[in-house]
């Protein structure tokens, strides 16, 4: 059973029995031995939908045709959803089927290789995504200069020289700088891996600065092991501190516009967001836009796409590691062709 081979407290702090199929709680249930409690999820969320769409039409998960899947996705497209979106509901889809068929050993109706290759996201109607662009190199100047301290100068300049994502910014540590090396350990919180990046000479000396300078000043004790600290203590949090920490700078530099949803929220929905509005309002800049920057300029520095995914730590390298040898041949060629942003 489930409950015996992951434990009940996994179930729970997951709440996967809200999808309310014990194949797809059992697949919920494996993939937090490899995934982020986050990702799981998300995951569930998005199968929760998609199991209610199969009992509200009498049916069980393993006797859905294909047909059946592609009229899901004709549904949800229908409300008006983001082409992202769509694309996280057939990767849990095909993931949760993948499991049966291949994990379990069980035949279903319907495969998972057949929703992979049959259901084409390009064939349903989506909202448009609203554009995050990176930022230009003078709004990189703006946006250092507009910051308030040096903490929030440096957390912004570490996303875009790094490029690595808000939860791995926050969860950085003093231990993971090794000033011997010049290399940073980053955590992928995503991925549930570590993986390790080179750091400029400058930049280097700037960090070395701030941990034995004003970091040690702002600490609330001398046991937070966090390299970006919260001023109340302990990590910063995603929305409440990093994520102003760079919407704020973006609006002080005068860099930052928003716009509003062009659908109105369900109540279900503004209860789960905890808000009282009909839209939701999204700001061009926000925290994952320092790590569109960060590809740009490895872009505008000719490095090859396999590269600047493995510098991203994209998922799936194997394409990458195909064309190169070892990690070192990657760590090279981006120490050599962006070694570092000089004018930072």
């Amino acid at each position: 059973m489930v409950e015996q081979e992951y434990g009940e407290e996994v179930i729970e702090e997951c709440r996967l029995r809200a999808v309310k199929c014990g194949l797809a709680i059992e697949f919920l249930a494996n993939e937090t031995m490899r995934l982020a409690r986050s990702t799981v999820q998300n995951y569930a969320s998005n199968l929760k939908i998609f199991v209610e769409y199969v009992h509200n039409h009498d049916k069980k998960i393993d006797e859905v045709s294909v047909q059946d899947v592609d009229r899901f996705f004709t549904v949800q497209s229908d409300r008006n959803l983001k082409h992202g979106t769509l694309h996280l509901y057939k990767v849990a889809i095909v993931q949760l089927y993948r499991y049966i068929n291949h994990i379990l050993k069980k035949e279903t109706n319907v495969s998972a290789e057949e929703i992979k290759f049959v259901i084409k996201l390009e064939n349903y109607a989506f909202k448009t995504q609203n554009s995050r662009a990176s930022l230009t190199n003078t709004e990189i100047e703006k946006i250092l200069d507009a910051t308030r301290s040096r903490r929030d100068h440096l957390i912004i300049k570490f996303g875009i020289i790094i490029g690595c994502r808000n939860a791995d910014i926050r969860k950085a540590k003093v231990t993971d700088i090794d000033f011997d090396t010049g290399r940073v350990t980053i955590r992928n919180s995503k991925r549930k891996r570590k993986y390790h990046r080179n750091i400029g000479d400058e930049f280097l000396l700037e960090l070395k600065h701030w941990i034995n300078g004003e970091r040690a000043e702002m600490t609330v004790n001398d046991d937070n092991p966090y390299l970006f600290p919260s001023t109340h203590g302990g990590m910063l949090t995603a929305s409440c501190s990093l994520t102003r920490v760079v919407k704020k700078a973006a609006e002080r530099a005068g860099i930052q516009d928003k716009t509003k949803s062009t659908f109105e929220l369900r109540n279900s929905t503004k209860n789960a967001l905890g808000i009282n509005r009909d839209t939701i309002e999204y700001s061009k800049v926000t925290a994952h836009t320092l790590r569109h920057t960060f590809n740009r300029l490895l872009q505008e520095s000719d490095i090859d796409v396999k590269v600047r995914s493995y510098a991203l730590d994209h998922a799936d390298t194997s394409t990458t590691e195909k064309h190169y040898d070892s990690v070192q041949v990657y760590d090279d060629i981006l120490e050599s062709n962006f070694d570092e942003l000089e004018w930072l």
